[in-house]
């Protein structure tokens, strides 16, 4: 099980700090979303990383058909986390 601290904005609204190709950025987790969505600044932040120059922040929406890849899910407000449990076959970061 994986613990990913968040942040509540907005009346509830999930925000945790991600990392995509050695760019961070703030993710939004909507469990409302049916799909996962970029915008174009974090598509040129990932351009600029692969050719090792800045690595720029801005915002991601993680939706279903990311979230729906996990064996468990489980959002705790009162804690302000995000408990993930990947399934047994997935490669762990690192490896």
């Amino acid at each position: 099980m994986r613990i990913v601290p968040v942040t509540l904005r907005h009346g509830g609204l999930l925000l945790a700090e991600a990392w995509v190709g050695g760019v961070r950025f703030k993710a939004v987790i909507a469990t409302g979303a049916e799909r996962t969505l970029g915008n174009l600044v974090l598509l040129a932040a990932l351009d600029l990383a692969r050719a090792r120059e800045v690595a720029a922040a801005t915002a991601l929406l993680i939706g279903m058909d990311l979230i729906g890849t996990v064996r468990r899910l489980s959002i705790d407000y009162r804690c302000r986390d995000v408990q993930v449990m990947p399934w047994p076959h997935a490669a762990e970061p690192g490896s």
